[in-house]
C-alpha cells in the first residue's frame, strides 16, 4: 500500500519533536502546548488527531480508523 505526504518539511519536523516529547510526559503537557488555541474544542480535537499518529520508518500513520476517515476529507481536496 503507497502513501500520500500533505506535510511540509516544517509540518513534519513538528510532528516529529512532538512524537519524540510525547515519550517523556513530564516534559510535554498537551493542554498547555496548544493553549494557544483558544477554542478547548480545537484543542481537544488536535490533541485526539496526534495521538492517532504514530512514525514508523520515518512515514507518519494514523492508528485510529475513525480520525483517518475525518481526516481524508481535509486530504481529499489537496489531491
Amino acid at each position: 500500500m503507497s502513501g500520500i505526504t500533505v506535510f511540509c518539511q516544517q509540518e513534519l519536523q513538528f510532528l516529529k519533536s512532538y512524537f519524540s516529547l510525547r515519550k517523556l510526559p513530564e516534559f510535554l503537557q498537551p493542554k498547555e502546548l496548544f493553549s494557544i488555541m483558544k477554542n478547548s474544542q480545537a484543542q481537544e480535537g488536535t490533541i485526539k488527531i496526534l495521538q492517532s499518529l504514530d512514525i514508523e520508518n520515518d512515514k507518519i500513520r494514523c492508528t485510529d480508523s475513525c480520525v483517518l476517515q475525518a481526516l481524508i476529507a481535509y486530504v481529499k481536496p489537496l489531491v
